[in-house]
């Protein structure tokens, strides 16, 4: 069922949904450019027989809200997809009640996407990941400039991830110690837990989160990179670097990549305005042999007619000159 919000809530659409609410079985939900009050005024309490929904539009959702909306699914949601159609500054909040709501099914979801600006926080995907056994896509495009939607590596070294079968995963990991990082933006905060930590230590935290994501055989995308638009006025002169991730995975064999070569079906890897260094002939050599099929996504950070941060996209596979 497709509805958008111009519809005529109080007439013919809000009897046919009460009257046949038993028989739909996924929503598209387009142009909520308000809220959902208008969709969920004309629900019935639970929908028998619904698992699959998209919201479409300039989502300015709240909490409450969303929760209410999760709640309609009696059967047990297997797609959730939040998605923007327009260029905005708001956000979905996606905030404690709303994940409550999600945890009730989490025994059936499959799908979660989230392609807009929201608040998520890291430690509700990590849970998702450990409690969602279904789970084939967790999809989290996020936002560079805000805060959370961000795995903790060290939570991620203490967590069992229970979704095996993963085939698609877009999450920045972050909280990475980097003591090999000798360049970086002017008054960037670092985590000072972080910043003190040895490179044998960083090390060994990121081989554990290597071997965290080996598990998921299956994957055919591995997202890290956070995709920001460059043509947004606040990064035009020097965002980008303010934004980029630091504390990130280095990408590189020294700090265990050789731990994800038994990930066969990898078709792209998004590395998008991350500090990785993968451009050595080691790691070259390496995408050749085990990734050949691979298409690998980073941004460079240049300075070109003297604006700082601006960033160039380019898929690495292209000038690698193996």
């Amino acid at each position: 069922m497709d509805w958008s919000e111009d519809r005529d809530c109080n007439g013919d659409i809000a009897r046919a949904l009460r009257a046949n609410h038993h028989l739909i079985r996924s929503v598209k939900l387009q142009s909520l450019q308000n809220n959902l009050r208008s969709f969920l005024d004309c629900c019935p309490p639970t929908f028998p027989h619904l698992t699959s929904a998209e919201i479409e539009g300039w989502i300015v959702l709240e909490d409450e809200m969303i929760a209410q909306f999760i709640d309609l699914s009696s059967a047990g949601w297997k797609r959730l997809v939040f998605r923007a159609t327009q260029n905005t500054e708001r956000y979905l909040h996606f905030r404690w009640q709303s994940f409550e709501s999600l945890l009730g099914h989490v025994a059936t979801l499959e799908t979660l996407r989230f392609e807009t600006k929201c608040f998520v926080k890291g430690s509700q995907l990590n849970q998702l990941l450990c409690s969602a056994t279904r789970l084939r896509e967790l999809y989290f495009s996020g936002d560079g400039t805000i805060l959370g939607g961000c795995l903790q590596a060290r939570k991620i070294v203490q967590s069992e991830w229970a979704c095996k079968d993963l085939e698609v995963f877009s999450c920045r990991i972050g909280y990475v110690p980097r003591p090999d990082i000798v360049r970086i933006a002017r008054d960037l905060p670092r985590d000072p837990q972080n910043f003190m930590t040895t490179p044998q230590e960083s090390i060994h935290i990121q081989r554990q989160v290597y071997s965290k994501l080996a598990q998921f055989t299956k994957l055919r995308e591995l997202l890290l990179g956070s995709l920001i638009d460059i043509t947004a006025p606040r990064y035009r002169r020097g965002g980008l670097e303010y934004w980029r991730q630091y504390e990130c995975l280095a990408m590189t064999l020294e700090s265990g990549l050789d731990l994800l070569k038994g990930l066969k079906e990898l078709r792209v890897v998004g590395l998008e305005n991350m500090e990785v260094y993968i451009e050595g002939k080691q790691e070259k050599a390496w995408f050749a042999e085990y990734w050949p099929h691979v298409t690998i996504r980073t941004t460079d950070i240049i300075d070109e007619n003297n604006i700082p941060g601006f960033a160039i996209p380019h898929i690495f596979n292209e000038f690698m000159n193996l």
